[in-house]
């Protein structure tokens, strides 16, 4: 079993080597040259992140095509009740009342370009947990055990991030699976489904690990580790995302398009495969956050 491991990889680095030496140029043609609204929103009592909004245009598109927008209307429901807008630059719009786990939004958008747009999602109230930490041959082995409130249907993200007291500087950790080793098989076939989780303070991203609840088992225990590195003044923090249905499917599907043969040999197909924005492309998702510290 092993040789016949080896021969799979082999054979993967050869065909990416072949596919990597022919090239050819071909001119892409998209009959719908409409432009339409690319939506971004991933918003949590944790942060009133803003939900920003873009005007997409095709791939036959020239540059002036893209600018900004015509905008008609605005408007964001939050359980039923329009709330007010706060402008966030010329791109992205921040409710001005907080959020709460459970609440129902509902973000709409005309503009003269692409016509009217419209998401709904709801943040999720966040899983029930307790954690503990421990130091095996310089890794940090964290071991999350869930409370009765994760079920199958449950979705939710973990990372790990090293971090100052003031979070002026913030790095995430690649996360494994405790005891698990470095080689190219498990590089080809990773651990846990790794994602760029754009969430936290003023960061742009983060490395995380998205999973649901039939991942976990029935002791709904999960176990992670990072390597530990020493600094002064740096502490190690477990944060543990609770996801809406929408943002799972986003980042899932951010996944599946990174994460298959034709992406490991770099043809992996363009389109992409989620999107709750009705009218329009992209996401507007919720999500509720936990961080734990030893």
């Amino acid at each position: 079993m092993e040789i016949l491991k080896k021969y799979s990889i082999l054979s993967l680095l050869a065909a990416a080597c072949l596919f990597s030496s022919c090239e050819e140029e071909f001119d892409v043609k998209v009959e719908d040259t409409r432009p339409r609204i690319f939506l971004q929103g991933m918003v949590s009592p944790f942060s009133s992140s803003p939900i920003y909004v873009y005007k997409a245009v095709s791939v036959g598109g020239t540059r002036s095509d893209a600018h900004k927008y015509t905008l008609r209307d605005v408007s964001l429901k939050v359980n039923g009740t329009e709330v007010g807008l706060a402008e966030e630059g010329n791109l992205g719009w921040r409710s001005e009342v907080d959020y709460s786990e459970g609440d129902e939004l509902e973000f709409t958008i005309s503009t003269k370009e692409t016509g009217v747009a419209t998401a709904c999602t709801t943040i999720p109230e966040m899983l029930g947990f307790s954690a503990d930490s421990s130091m095996v041959e310089g890794n940090i082995i964290y071991n999350i055990q869930f409370d009765e409130s994760l079920d199958e249907d449950s979705k939710f993200a973990v990372a790990v991030i090293r971090t100052d007291d003031q979070f002026r500087n913030i790095a995430s950790m690649p996360l494994s699976k405790p005891g698990s080793d470095e080689t190219l098989l498990g590089a080809l076939s990773p651990d846990f489904r790794e994602v760029r989780l754009p969430f936290l303070y003023v960061c742009e991203a983060l490395d995380g690990a998205i999973f649901n609840g039939k991942e976990v088992g029935s002791d709904k225990r999960l176990s992670v580790e990072v390597s530990y590195i020493e600094s002064e003044g740096q502490d190690y923090m477990l944060l543990l995302y609770t996801l809406s249905e929408e943002l799972y499917g986003y980042l899932n599907a951010e996944y599946n398009k990174n994460n298959n043969v034709l992406s490991m040999l770099g043809l992996a197909p363009s389109n992409f495969a989620y999107s709750n924005v009705d009218g329009g492309y992209g996401v507007l998702g919720g999500y509720s956050l936990r961080g734990w510290i030893k």
